[in-house]
């Protein structure tokens, strides 16, 4: 992209270290759906509340993550930052998706399995932040979607 400035390029870099780490790390939870599922609205809560209300500074993933918001909205609108903000919590949905998947007698089918995947790759969130990172303006979207036309 060749209008990505290096300071966006850079928190785009870390954002997307840290969120395969988390996918890594959920996937780990498998057997502990309940230590997932609180994880991932403990990390809801840290994209979704004022910065003023304070995070644990023992727990990694999360003291983590607020300094990378903090970093995304120092480079991005607050209609960016918004944007970003509810893909991130939709690919969190897709991961927990997976994980009930996981846990089921059967496996999902086709038609469900694909569903599942575009929240789960975590595509979309990396789309709203990139666009506006390069100086791009996404439209106020639910959720991004590759099957809907632009």
């Amino acid at each position: 992209m060749p209008f990505v400035t290096t300071d966006a390029a850079c928190v785009m870099s870390r954002y997307s270290y840290w969120s395969l780490l988390l996918d890594d790390h959920l996937d780990a939870l498998t057997a502990d759906p309940a230590a997932a599922i609180a994880l991932v609205g403990e990390i809801n809560r840290v994209m979704y509340e004022p910065l003023a209300v304070p995070v644990p500074t023992e727990h990694l993933w999360l003291t983590s993550l607020r300094d990378l918001r903090v970093m995304m909205e120092d480079r991005l609108g607050p209609e960016a930052m918004n944007t970003v903000r509810s893909e991130n919590a939709h690919w969190l949905g897709g991961q927990l998706w997976k994980l009930a998947a996981w846990h089921r007698a059967e496996p999902p089918g086709v038609g469900e399995y694909l569903r599942l995947r575009w929240p789960k790759c975590g595509g979309a969130v990396l789309a709203a932040y990139t666009a506006p990172g390069a100086g791009y303006s996404l439209p106020a979207a639910h959720h991004l979607d590759p099957s809907r036309p632009c």
